[in-house]
């Protein structure tokens, strides 16, 4: 466990790069009015990715184990890398510089092929990343999953440790914030983006909303294999069901705007997810200039991370206590304890107890699956409030911030099919 984490941890930092990057490259090289068109093409290729993953995995797993989903990945990601680094040619946005006497001059930062671009040695480049306060704000996020998935669980609210990492929760993200504001030379929150309405609260309505769909993804499995009985394969292909769904809401999203110019009656008025998902994409960069389109972006898919986190955790927390609680005031005996452990901790074992403890179990976790799906409701309902103060605007007269090029707005699609596996 302790090497599936840690290798997580590591396809984490490419992973989150690659969702960023596609992302920005469709702001640099598309029209705005055409932007959700493309990311409905990105957002669809991701949902598909994980539609077909999830019947695909269950498959796998029952058949040769669950370390042959990560070991068939090897080949295609190496693949995926060669095209990246040997095939997509490379471009530098078009920035404007403030000369002494107060005019704006044009850079245009060409690819590498021309001598006028700009070398920043690589020290630089890595002074201008935000280290600090991304490892602050990494260990207030580890901290709060500490505590929601420890505290009432497995330690009680009054364990000195549970106590420690609320501590250290708050004041981790009460020391972001300062340094955030004050300190940080190159801010992983940019000062100016978080100025702008648009940027707070697109990320904030995008934060809810993942915090819902993180937890529906982490949970419906639950449902379908323990409390209706189904193997890995079966929870898998009704997994998929949601999947494929999305990329309608996406596709709807992207030529809605496309058409119209503007986002937020779709996001509003949208097919649930996958609507929301394009619109607010589009939302978070329609009134930030090119040089701050990078931040904004960055800030969303910042929120999105945390939601996902948080979602899955606060989720987990309210179903294993609640498990707890319902398991122990039902099952009695002297191997009572052993056997609470064992349900809470191999659902998929629990096809093995005898019938009348598979029924108990059914039903104690449909209990507690309810309690969480009610949480992720109100998720939903919250999501709400921040998107009634989004700013509409009209993309149809904004040009792209860099000149066209196939090739790399492909690459976006690639890289987000590269993420979901």
């Amino acid at each position: 466990m302790n090497q599936i984490i840690f290798s997580r941890v590591i396809a984490g930092f490419g992973g989150g790069g690659l969702q960023l990057m596609s992302n920005v490259v469709i702001q640099d090289l598309v029209a705005p009015q055409k932007r959700g068109q493309y990311q409905s093409y990105v957002s669809s290729v991701q949902t598909l990715g994980i539609a077909l993953g999830s019947p695909l995995g269950g498959f796998i797993t029952d058949t040769f184990g669950w370390r042959y989903c990560f070991k068939l990945n090897i080949l295609p990601l190496i693949g995926i890398g060669y095209f990246y680094v040997f095939h997509f040619t490379n471009y530098n946005v078009v920035t404007e510089k403030k000369t002494d006497d107060g005019d704006h001059e044009v850079n245009n930062r060409k690819n590498n092929n021309n001598a006028t671009v700009e070398h920043l040695l690589l020290w630089e480049k890595l002074g201008s990343i935000d280290f600090l306060g991304a490892f602050i704000l990494a260990v207030g996020n580890l901290a709060f999953a500490i505590t929601v998935l420890l505290g009432g669980n497995t330690r009680e609210w009054t364990d000195p440790l549970i106590t420690a990492t609320m501590v250290t929760t708050i004041l981790s993200f009460i020391l972001f914030g300062l340094y955030q504001t004050y300190w940080a030379r190159s801010p992983l929150i940019s000062r100016t983006c978080i100025a702008n309405r648009n940027v707070v609260f697109s990320s904030l309505a995008y934060f809810f909303i993942c915090m819902s769909n993180g937890s529906v993804d982490s949970t419906v499995p639950q449902f379908f294999m323990g409390v209706l009985g189904f193997s890995t394969s079966q929870s898998g292909l009704w997994t998929m069901m949601n999947a494929l769904a999305v990329p309608i809401g996406c596709y709807c999203a992207g030529n809605y705007i496309r058409y119209q110019g503007r986002f937020l009656s779709m996001v509003i008025l949208g097919f649930g997810f996958g609507s929301s998902l394009v619109s607010l994409l589009v939302a978070v960069t329609s009134d930030v200039s090119s040089k701050d389109v990078a931040s904004a972006m960055s800030i969303m898919m910042l929120f999105r991370s945390m939601g996902l986190l948080y979602g899955t955790a606060i989720a987990s927390s309210i179903i294993q206590c609640n498990l707890k609680v319902l398991l122990e005031s039902r099952i009695n005996g002297p191997s009572a304890e052993q056997l609470i452990r064992f349900i809470r901790t191999s659902i998929r074992e629990v096809h093995t107890l005898s019938p009348r403890l598979q029924q108990l179990v059914a039903n104690v976790l449909g209990q507690s699956l309810q309690k969480a799906y009610l949480f992720m409701a109100l998720s939903c309902m919250v999501a709400i409030l921040p998107i009634l103060y989004l700013r509409d605007t009209n993309l149809k007269n904004e040009q792209p911030t860099a000149p066209n090029n196939k090739r790399i707005t492909v690459a976006a699609v690639v890289a987000v099919t590269s993420d979901s596996s």
